[in-house]
């Protein structure tokens, strides 16, 4: 029985194509070729191990290769199909015949690729028709036992490849699974089951049918069409089915596994999900814009370029620096959009030249922009990237002009405040926030003793603080530690300012004040000057005060003084006039010449008191002075009229500088008052002379008169101070007051001392005095004196004598 279309089982394409790429006959037409061509055609297809039987566009063979004689020489014993075909140059049997005339095209007559092939169960055989179009077309036959035989084989080889085949979907981590020629599940990776929801058991030999869409099971003739046709397919929409009835759409690609007979018999398929791959999709997008808005929006200017230095891109920022655009530098030289012409040559240039690998990057480089626009400051990195195998240079680029600019500025403040602060005498320390040493100035070092090296910027106020224990100038001994934390917490205050006394007797004031910018500043001056004035100009004040006290009383006294003989010069010239009336001339003569002696008192007064309110208001100049010739000169003009004279200069100190007209005023009042108040015939009086404290000279004058009662010792130096009983004596009680202030204007000293028994007065005065020349002898000497007694009761000539023992000067 002869088997018709309908009884024909279908089967895969497959070895038509395998065929036509195996023989390389593509079109090929029923002309003989040049040249014997067709010969050679004829052994090429004898060699196959298929039979060959090339049909024309009736089906009728037109040649068979050695295979398909062979093949066909027993199909007449196969099955009534072949019964008429003796396999020689005829017409097709029956059976085959029907088959292939349904292919053909009614309108032209051409053959259409037969998608199929047609298996002739009852005779054995495989039959598969290639169409050449209008040429006809080839029927490739093979023996079923001996193709079976062949794929047996070969399963038999391949067992252990489809082991380590599911092995390799049980664990990729992609959406995999494998059909057979049939559509039944061969493998599924176990992220397939994760993302469908079945497991293994349930799919493995299930068609994928049954998970698939209605529509993508309509779309399926055409995707399997162009599969069969190109052996793959890439990114085809599909739906399948959730194990809960959830569509879930995936984008499939597949390639085709194929046996050695050249049909299909597994697929390789990989499917991802287009919600995750919409996700990875939109990620991606926003990962470019974000890396496109950081490529543009970056502080740093960046240029890609090749690995000659070709500019590639680069973003906004660059484009500014160099001036430049994009548009316009694309595939430029990086080198030529700039110059640099503080180097001898360009440094890009130089780094893309060389051979190191390694990143190269220059600071603060001058650059020019050929463009012509004003230069700039940069600091510049070179980097090397490879991607796929090329390799690109990526320059960062940041303007630092600016920043230059303002160091400069800075640097040139900074100088300036330097520079400032080195003319100032205060010390000056700035410090930041965390008590650390930012400036301070030589003067700083100098208040403190310091070497230079002793202190530096960025020093903490403990370290400074050491420096000071260290330098000497805050003392000695166990206490040293504390007075120098003493210090350090002056330095923090920022209180009103602290007077501290150093070690060495000076004084400093420290002032700290907080900044608006943070930290603060500490002013340290050298108020030693300051404090010697102000002690001065404390003693001054004192000494002012007690003068004035002293003018209130003199002026007092002065007035009480005055009244008492302007009365009685006014009682006597009306007693005088009256006398002169009543002609008693001589008694008016004698009351004349008592108006005059206190007329005379009275001027006498009043110059004293002049030369009281004068003392200290000139200055006077220091001059050298021989002691014993000032003391001579003194003797001669003192008034020692109805007294012999006696004056002893013991003057150990020979010569002195000193303002020679108020020590001259000092000894002669305090002589002058001796002797007006000695009522001997002959006064006595010894001056001495010897070196005191410091830088003063030490003068004694003792005298040989009444003394002076010991309650009165500091009252006899006030003004107008007249002891009981001398209130009628010719002084006017203004000479000692006139000497103390003469000896206090001066920073001396003067008082009384208590005498021995049978001494008179003593006065110690210490005068200050510079340039003390000391006698090389110890004999005093007496200076000259004049004798003014009209009959003097024992004249002494002092002009050449000696005294023989101390005691010459005692009553």
């Amino acid at each position: 029985m002869s088997p018709t279309p309908e009884t024909a089982v279908p089967a895969r394409r497959g070895p038509g194509r395998w065929l036509s790429r195996l023989t390389g006959w593509t079109g090929f037409r029923r002309a003989e070729p040049a040249n014997g061509q067709g010969n050679l055609h004829q052994r090429l297809i004898d060699r196959l191990s298929a039979g060959v039987v090339r049909l024309d566009t009736h089906a009728n063979v037109v040649e068979t290769n050695d295979a398909a004689i062979r093949i066909l020489a027993t199909a007449r014993d196969r099955g009534a199909a072949f019964g008429e075909w003796n396999g020689g140059a005829d017409a097709l049997p029956i059976a085959l015949r029907q088959w292939v005339t349904t292919s053909l095209d009614a309108a032209t007559g051409d053959w259409h690729e037969i998608a199929d092939s047609l298996r002739v169960a009852e005779s054995n055989l495989d039959v598969t028709m290639i169409a050449c179009g209008c040429d006809g077309g080839f029927a490739s036959i093979l023996h079923i036992n001996e193709r079976e035989l062949s794929a047996s084989g070969c399963k038999r080889s391949d067992v252990s490849l489809d082991a380590e085949f599911r092995r390799l979907y049980e664990s990729t981590p992609a959406v995999m699974h494998s059909v057979d020629h049939n559509g039944k599940l061969l493998s599924v990776s176990d992220r397939w089951l994760q993302v469908l929801g079945y497991s293994r058991e349930d799919v493995i030999g299930r068609s994928t049918h049954e998970i698939m869409s209605p529509d993508t099971i309509t779309r399926l003739p055409d995707v399997l069409k162009n599969y069969f046709e190109n052996g793959f397919i890439e990114n085809v929409p599909y739906t399948y089915f959730h194990c809960d009835g959830t569509p879930k759409e995936f984008l499939v690609s597949s390639v085709a596994q194929r046996d050695l007979s050249g049909k299909i018999f597994r697929s390789n398929t990989v499917m991802q999900e287009v919600n995750e791959l919409r996700k990875l999709q939109s990620e991606l997008a926003e990962l470019n814009a974000f890396r496109s808005l950081l490529f543009q929006q970056a502080v740093n200017g960046i240029i890609m370029t090749d690995i000659r230095g070709h500019i590639l891109t680069c973003n906004d920022e660059a484009c500014r620096i160099l001036d430049i655009q994009m548009f316009t530098i694309i595939g430029n030289l990086l080198s030529e959009t700039f110059s640099t012409p503080e180097c001898e040559q360009h440094f890009v240039r130089e780094w893309i030249e060389s051979d190191i690998e390694t990143d190269r990057d220059a600071s603060e480089v001058l650059i020019a922009p050929t463009s012509g626009a004003r230069q700039a400051r940069i600091n510049i990195k070179m980097t090397r990237h490879m991607r796929k195998g090329s390799v690109f240079l990526v320059f960062f680029i940041f303007d630092v002009s600016e920043m230059v600019r303002i160091r400069i500025e800075l640097d040139r403040w900074k100088t300036l405040v330097e520079e400032s602060l080195a003319i100032i005498e205060d010390g000056f320390m700035i410090f930041d926030g965390n008590d650390r040493l930012m400036l301070f100035n030589d003067a700083a070092l100098k208040i403190f003793e310091l070497e230079k090296t002793a202190i530096a910027t960025g020093d903490s106020l403990d370290r400074i603080s050491e420096a000071f224990r260290d330098s000497g100038i805050l003392g000695s001994g166990e206490e040293v530690s504390e007075v120098a934390d003493k210090l350090a917490g002056r330095f923090r205050d920022t209180s009103p300012s602290h007077e501290v006394q150093l070690a060495n007797g000076r004084w400093i004031r420290i002032a700290t004040r907080p900044m608006s910018a943070g930290g603060k500043v500490t002013i340290t001056t050298d108020i030693t000057k300051l404090k010697t004035l102000l002690d001065e100009s404390a003693s001054q004040n004192r000494i002012l005060s007690r003068v004035n006290s002293d003018l209130e009383n003199y002026l007092r006294l002065a007035s009480h003084d005055l009244k008492s003989p302007l009365r009685s010069i006014l009682a006597g010239i009306q007693f005088a006039r009256q006398d002169v009336t009543d002609g008693r001339l001589d008694e008016a003569c004698t009351i004349l010449a008592t108006i005059e002696r206190h007329a005379t008192s009275s001027q006498t007064l009043l110059e004293d008191m002049q030369t009281f309110a004068r003392v200290g208001q000139r200055e006077e100049s220091s001059s050298e002075v021989e002691i014993e010739d000032l003391v001579a000169q003194i003797a001669d003009t003192l008034d020692t009229r109805e007294k012999a004279l006696e004056i002893v200069v013991d003057d150990k100190v020979r010569r002195i500088r000193t303002p020679t007209s108020s020590l001259s005023r000092v000894l002669e009042n305090v002589m002058r008052n001796a002797i007006m108040h000695n009522p001997d015939a002959c006064a006595r009086v010894r001056v001495e002379c010897r070196p005191g404290t410091g830088a003063f000279i030490e003068f004694v004058v003792k005298d040989n008169g009444p003394g002076i009662p010991i309650a009165n010792f500091e009252s006899v130096f006030d003004p107008l101070f007249k002891l009981p009983g001398q209130a009628h004596s010719c002084g006017s009680g203004m000479g000692l007051a006139i000497a103390r202030r003469h000896v206090e204007l001066r920073g001396g000293r003067i008082w009384l001392e208590m005498p021995a028994p049978e001494e008179g007065t003593i006065v110690r005065i210490d005068w200050p005095a510079s340039g003390q020349e000391r006698n090389g002898g110890h004999s005093p000497t007496t200076a000259p004196v004049s004798d003014r007694l009209p009959q003097p009761p024992a004249s002494v000539d002092c002009r050449s004598g000696h005294e023989d023992s101390p005691d010459s000067a005692s009553r």
